[in-house]
């Protein structure tokens, strides 16, 4: 990892989930990281509203947040 890059830790994404106030189930925040070595955090939601536009930003305790909107996973089916 390149020196002064830095991890967007499982408390960090916590935080933001909460920030975010989404139904549960709902959003999947993750980590991405990039060649720089620090992270992006990736906020995966299965509906476009899941996280209001109002609670959205764009940078959490100094991670860049990106928004996408996911297909949710269905079990069984091939």
């Amino acid at each position: 990892m390149p020196q002064g890059a830095h991890k967007a830790s499982v408390q960090v994404r916590e935080e933001l989930l909460r920030h975010l106030g989404a139904p549960l189930g709902s959003v999947v925040v993750a980590r991405q990281p990039t060649p720089s070595g620090n992270d992006v955090i990736v906020v995966r939601m299965i509906a476009s509203n899941a996280v209001p536009a109002n609670r959205r930003t764009s940078d959490f305790r100094g991670f860049h947040v990106d928004y996408e909107v996911i297909a949710p996973s269905k079990l069984g089916t091939w």
